[in-house]
């Protein structure tokens, strides 16, 4: 899953799947070091919290941006901070949080194919009904 800034301009906006829209929803986190990095694991751990939330309520739009921004700071900024570097046990939380980071890229996947569907299905329904008005 591309995580590209800009880039789409060979894509209409109104013509945009609904997945990139929502992707554009949860750009990655900057890494500042001035931040301890439990901080971001807490974070993390917060985003799981509310993925479980959005799942039970079967809100998959939200759930895709939560998962794409808990991806985005497990994949992108925790790995780039200074003490992930620098202490070892920083590197035994990110591990625990592995199995799940594997979990939300692939639920990622499912999610943007249900979702580009029923947008694919809905764009055709509204042309549908503008043609024959």
């Amino acid at each position: 899953m591309s995580r590209g800034g800009g880039g789409g301009g060979a894509r209409a906006k109104g013509k945009a799947k609904a997945s990139e829209i929502l992707m554009a929803q949860a750009p990655c986190i900057p890494v500042n070091s001035k931040f301890p990095l439990s901080e971001y694991y807490d974070r993390a751990e917060r985003l799981m919290r509310q993925a479980m939330i959005y799942r039970a309520g079967q809100d998959q739009y939200n759930l895709f941006v939560i998962q794409a921004r808990f991806s985005s700071l497990l994949l992108d900024t925790i790995p780039k901070h200074q003490q992930f570097k620098q202490l070892p046990q920083n590197r035994e939380r990110y591990k625990k949080l592995n199995e799940p980071l594997c979990r939300a890229i692939s639920e990622l996947e499912s999610l943007k194919n249900i979702l580009d569907e029923e947008d694919k299905r809905r764009r055709s329904e509204k042309s549908a009904q503008n043609t024959s008005k």
